[in-house]
């Protein structure tokens, strides 16, 4: 008895293995197991909280950032995937107008949309958050950010003056 090894994280067994994913997936006592492990789509923890925007843009990001790192799981399971998807829309009411100030609008917003346009095919969730996208104020300059544009002089030259440097720069 005492060389029974121990239960291994779930994630890392199946990390392991993503060419058996497929066939993991379909097994019938196995399957539902596997998608819960790989899409972590069922929290019913979160359906119960306080505030359910904030609990099913949680649940949406989640969601989308383990399709970004694998993008095989949406093979597996997109139907279980695009009805998460329209749950979270849908609970967390996460289409309506944000009450949030502008920065935090912005952001939220184009996560959103971002995330939508990975999981969902509700072509209404994905009319909706675009339209959400218009309503964004437009960014009067756009710019690098700062240090990322280098000049290089020939040793001895003389250096522009920053007018000069403006008026070549065609950004």
């Amino acid at each position: 008895m005492g060389n029974i090894a121990q239960a291994a994280d779930p994630c890392t067994v199946l990390a392991a293995c993503p060419d058996r994913w497929l066939t993991l997936t379909t097994d019938p006592v196995l399957g539902p197991a596997v998608q819960h492990v790989l899409l972590d789509l069922c929290l019913p923890e979160m359906a119960g909280l306080r505030k359910p925007s904030v609990s099913a843009a949680h649940r949406l990001n989640r969601i989308a950032d383990r399709i970004r790192k694998r993008r095989c799981l949406l093979e597996l399971a997109a139907d279980q995937v695009h009805a998460a998807a329209d749950e979270c829309v849908r609970r967390g009411r996460l289409l309506a107008e944000p009450r949030a100030s502008k920065t935090a609008k912005r952001h939220t917003v184009s996560d959103l949309a971002e995330n939508l346009a990975l999981l969902s095919i509700n072509p209404s969730h994905l009319a909706k958050a675009c339209a959400l996208l218009l309503r964004l104020p437009q960014p009067a300059v756009v710019s690098d950010p700062p240090g990322t544009r280098r000049y290089l002089f020939a040793a001895g030259a003389e250096r522009p003056t920053p007018a000069e440097l403006l008026e070549r720069d065609y950004r």
